[in-house]
């Protein structure tokens, strides 16, 4: 446990700012389309986020940032639950996490070990501690790797609609790569278009 906020906080907090951010571009659609009202998206959404010094619990910056994950996680799920009970359809969803997605477009001079960088410096899996992701393959040309573990299961009424989701947000990054990601249940693969 740590008793003072480092650079993995940081990158932590940045991952679960995204969450939000994703949230929020779905309520946001959602508006823009009168599919839910002002009112029922400002349930979803707690963004912009304060700077983690100012938020964080700092005697307790472990369990402050779980219980952070958890909190966006449950937020988006009941999010994806709502939409989908007014009859929105899945593929909706993931269109418009892929359009967020093209919104953070990995520059189109990044190599497959660049982009694998961007991926997991952006897409939340849990603490890192959770070691959800391990990588088979990496080199400048090609990264692979395996989600090990469902850590968002937890969190999620419907972890597979919510899996949909987040994989159609990463291939957003995409847009502008030179490279596409090939998603295979939970094999993952960064490699040239």
């Amino acid at each position: 446990m740590s008793a003072f906020l480092g650079p993995i906080h940081y990158w932590l907090y940045n991952k679960i700012t995204v969450v939000e951010e994703l949230t929020k571009y779905i309520v946001d659609c959602a508006t823009a389309r009168e599919i839910l009202s002002q009112e029922e998206g400002e349930q979803f959404v707690r963004f912009p986020l304060a700077p983690l010094a100012e938020a964080c619990d700092q005697t307790n910056i472990h369990g402050w940032l779980q219980a952070n994950i958890t909190d966006a996680e449950s937020r988006q799920s009941d999010l994806i639950d709502c939409l989908l009970a007014k009859s929105v359809p899945v593929n909706q969803l993931v269109n418009w996490a892929r359009q967020f997605g093209e919104s953070k477009a990995i520059p189109n001079d990044y190599d497959a070990r660049d982009c694998y960088k961007v991926i997991d410096d952006t897409v939340l899996c849990g603490m890192p501690c959770d070691r959800v992701k391990v990588v088979v393959q990496q080199d400048n040309d090609h990264s692979v790797w395996n989600e090990v573990e469902d850590i968002h299961a937890k969190n999620f009424n419907d972890p597979q609609v919510a899996k949909e989701i987040r994989d159609g947000f990463m291939q957003g990054l995409f847009a502008n790569s030179p490279y596409e990601l090939v998603i295979e249940e939970n094999r993952y693969e960064i490699k040239e278009k």
